[in-house]
């Protein structure tokens, strides 16, 4: 039996949990680009946090943060440009 992450095509709940936020923060972000974001996001997790990351409200706050960044809408508009361009 799949778990609701494996469904969505993601590996694991943290991949879950970002993109969930993502979707909930920017509701235009297409399905690929979500996936695309929430990569890049969970690639950084996995190397700058513990496993088990998603287990610390801290560190989901975290997180939750980086997604509301300038930065990071910065990266969504990006993102949006050069997947419209491909």
């Amino acid at each position: 039996m799949d778990t609701l992450p494996n469904k969505l095509g993601l590996t694991d709940m943290g991949e879950y949990y970002v993109y969930q936020e993502i979707k909930n923060k920017y509701p235009s972000v297409s399905d690929e680009q979500l996936k695309a974001l929430t990569c890049e996001i969970t690639n950084i997790a996995k190397t700058k946090r513990y496993v088990g990351w998603t287990e610390s409200e801290r560190e989901k706050k975290s997180i939750k943060g980086l997604i509301g960044a300038q930065s990071f809408r910065r990266s969504v508009a990006r993102t949006q440009i050069s997947m419209m361009m491909n």
